[in-house]
């Protein structure tokens, strides 16, 4: 049983030089812990990925951008690789420290991500439009926003993915509300504002330690901060 692990996703579009470093980055601040590689549709580009179109998937996984919460779904059932909580980390995730002292803070949080909410709370949230895709499900309607970068605990993870199939809702409602229906916490994250965002323009590379997110093109020089305490910790 390890402590943490992460969960690194990409997919065969992806821009391979840059899928590469962001693995490098990853692996270079987090050499005791294991990353998984997770490749949404056999398109493999990193050696010992786990092709996830080998699993039966009773979801919608047309269009990947929407379905990417389903590869935990497919991987964690059948891991080989236990821990006692799980990082997401999507190909366009760039480090400039640890996991473990980026997410110190919600280290033993159920479910953390920079935005994490239910309905009630944040009702103005565009994809709460597709409540009627969650069905039965409706009442417990959530968020984690964005997916990338979200911690789960492995019993989150492990009532996640016993949940109900929901085939069609986008993936921070499927994951938040999967979280809520299964009774977990939803812990938000406003010291990785400045570090994750759902969209490139918000985010700026800097020499400030931190898990940076989305980073879609090469970086050089790559800022380095291995060496300095992280200001969040």
């Amino acid at each position: 049983m390890h402590d943490h692990a992460i969960l690194f996703t990409y997919y065969g579009g992806a821009p391979r030089e840059v899928v590469a470093q962001n693995l490098d980055r990853l692996r270079r601040f987090n050499a005791d812990f294991p990353i998984i590689p997770l490749v949404h549709d056999g398109a493999l580009t990193i050696e010992g990925s786990v092709d996830l179109s080998r699993v039966p998937c009773p979801w919608d996984t047309a269009d990947k951008w929407r379905s990417c919460d389903t590869m935990i779904y497919r991987w964690f059932p059948d891991r080989i690789v236990r821990a006692k909580r799980y990082i997401l980390c999507e190909w366009d995730t760039y480090s400039t420290t640890s996991i473990r002292e980026f997410y110190a803070p919600v280290w033993d949080a159920d479910v953390a991500a920079v935005d994490a909410f239910a309905q009630g709370e944040r009702p103005d949230w565009w994809f709460f439009r597709e409540i009627p895709l969650l069905g039965a499900l409706a009442p417990f309607a959530g968020a984690v926003v964005p997916l990338s970068g979200t911690l789960f605990s492995e019993a989150a993870l492990q009532a996640i993915c016993s949940g109900p199939i929901l085939p069609a809702p986008f993936c921070e409602l499927r994951v938040g509300t999967l979280a809520l229906h299964a009774g977990l916490k939803l812990t938000s994250m406003p010291f990785a504002k400045p570090f994750i965002s759902w969209t490139a323009q918000e985010i700026r590379l800097s020499e400030a330690p931190g898990i940076y997110h989305p980073v879609k093109e090469l970086v050089a020089p790559a800022p380095i901060a291995a060496d300095r305490k992280s200001p969040i910790s």
